[in-house]
């Protein structure tokens, strides 16, 4: 199972490298079309994301169909994307899971990233500053400009030597984005698994071969990361003399080049030498992931670009083929992603979530403090939200276990389990509060007061009484509320009970599990 994981990663890994760059085809200059795209500083898209879980040829066990369903009647839409900046950024949309619809808000700024779902009270508040301030001790910071362009220069070296696939065609088609009929030239690739071995080396090879290539990419990541580096160096001092020779080499700009040229160039020779070998081999020590690479794994794309070249439609098909292992449930993922794009290098403004009823704030002060029954707080009851988080994310699920008393004897210092009149009872203040329930004491009418969280259920209770309040509704216990050594106890089930927990006895290992979903 490990090595088939390690499979699917490898692949999705190749498909993406080699989606990334394709060579001109039919007088459109790819390369400049994917590259242009990656300096894209603002606009407005929509997408949608569709999984789908091929299952096996076999029966399938009960739990392993619940899950493929499960995982079936997942998809995500977006209907608004906006990016005013690269730190300004607003996505609107719905997460489908099981029939059930969550609409959902989010938008980003340098501050704080704000989360909306349907059913919560108060949008979530992430704060970002601390990351910011977790670097606050580097007086260097990477432009957002200087940060873009070694990226864009990094990719645009991976376009620039990423060979054709077998399948690639360029054609003249009118499309709608956003509503709008537009011109547009559609470039259509597709790439099989059994391609990628054959690309891969392509690839290797030719970047092997581009000295002043390499040497102006290392030359670009050298100017935006070396200031941080040596910042770093001065910080760390005496501590830092492990450097050595790299220190030293580091130091200039040209000879730091060429001995990182020179390293690259080594490894990529030595792998090379040995590529078709070192595959043969992999492949006989992993059948299976010859499986996942074979013809059946296939990425479908078509990419619409405009006048401009700008990017303005895509859809995605991708099929991964999946080894017959023992155990293995499935034999295929497909995925399905489509997408346009509009207002692109336009003014935009993000929309901003709404945060006129507060936030339930997320940050280094108030971490601590946050569980689940906090978080499932911020939700009305009644959303589908709150039921997907208590009922199918187990949010806010406790488990306590207790001692079965082993005899009548109550004299015991600690406050565990009591056999009394052939009734366990169990000490209220502790497995209340173990279920994040407050209580409360009046000494002067000798009640105590159980406020659940969770529930909001209010519990009154008076010492020495067989009834109890639950919500103002009286309900009767077996035994009356017993005072031992200052600590309050109360038949099991009862407490359990009121506060929508379930109690199980086992004898065998002498232990009670009270337990609340």
């Amino acid at each position: 199972m490990r090595r088939f994981k390690a499979g699917i990663a490898l692949t999705l890994v190749l498909l993406l490298i080699f989606v990334a760059g394709c060579q001109s085809v039919g007088g459109l200059d790819v390369n400049k079309v994917l590259t242009d795209n990656l300096s894209v500083k603002s606009g407005e898209s929509k997408q949608s994301l569709k999984l789908e879980i091929v299952p096996s040829d076999g029966k399938l066990s009960q739990e392993d169909q619940k899950m493929i369903d499960l995982l079936n009647s997942i998809s995500l839409t977006i209907d608004s994307a906006k990016v005013q900046d690269p730190s300004n950024v607003s996505l609107k949309g719905t997460l489908n899971i099981e029939k059930k619809a969550l609409p959902f808000h989010i938008s980003i700024d340098e501050k704080e990233m704000l989360f909306w779902v349907d059913g919560a009270k108060k949008p979530i508040s992430i704060d970002l500053s601390a990351a910011q301030a977790a670097g606050a001790g580097l007086n260097t910071k990477i432009s957002n400009e200087n940060a873009i362009k070694a990226v864009t220069d990094l990719y645009g070296f991976i376009f620039k030597h990423a060979p054709n696939p077998e399948t690639i065609s360029v054609s003249s088609v009118t499309d709608s984005v956003y509503g709008e009929s537009l011109p547009l030239t559609k470039l259509h690739v597709e790439i099989r698994g059994d391609e990628l071995v054959g690309l891969v080396k392509t690839f290797l090879t030719s970047v092997s071969k581009d000295e002043q290539g390499l040497k102006e990419l290392i030359n670009t990541l050298y100017d935006v990361y070396y200031p941080v580096y040596e910042e770093l160096n001065a910080e760390l001092g005496d501590a830092n003399s492990g450097f050595g020779t790299e220190e030293s080499v580091m130091k200039d700009k040209e000879t730091a080049t060429l001995y990182f040229y020179n390293q690259l160039k080594e490894a990529l020779d030595k792998l090379l030498a040995d590529y078709d070998k070192d595959v043969n081999q992999l492949f006989e020590q992993s059948p299976e992931l010859k499986e996942v690479l074979s013809k059946e794994t296939v990425l479908k794309l078509d990419i619409f670009v405009d006048s401009k070249l700008r990017v303005r439609k895509q859809n995605m098909d991708l099929n991964i083929q999946l080894p017959k292992v023992d155990g293995l449930p499935i034999k295929q993922i497909k995925v399905h992603s489509a997408s346009e794009n509009w207002n692109v290098n336009e003014p935009v403004t993000i929309d901003k979530v709404d945060t006129k009823n507060g936030v339930f704030a997320v940050n280094e002060n108030t971490m601590d403090s946050i569980n689940g029954i906090k978080i499932l707080n911020n939700f009305d009851r009644n959303s589908e939200s709150y039921h997907m988080l208590r009922e199918d994310m187990k949010l806010g699920q406790q488990f306590i276990v207790l001692d079965i008393p082993q005899s009548k004897n109550v004299n015991s210092s600690t406050p565990s389990p009591k056999l009394m009149n052939n009734t366990t009872f169990v000490p209220l203040r502790y497995v209340s509060e173990q279920l994040e329930a407050n209580v409360s004491w009046n000494a002067k009418t000798k009640e105590v007061t159980i406020v659940d969280d969770l529930t909001g259920s209010k519990i009154v209770l008076k010492s020495g009484s067989k009834q109890g309040l639950v919500n103002n509704a009286v309900h009767k216990m077996t035994q009356p509320v017993t005072i031992i050594k200052g600590s309050t106890y109360v038949p099991i089930r009862f407490v359990a009970e009121s506060l929508e927990a379930t109690v199980n006895f086992n004898r065998e290992e002498g232990i009670i599990t009270i337990e609340r979903h």
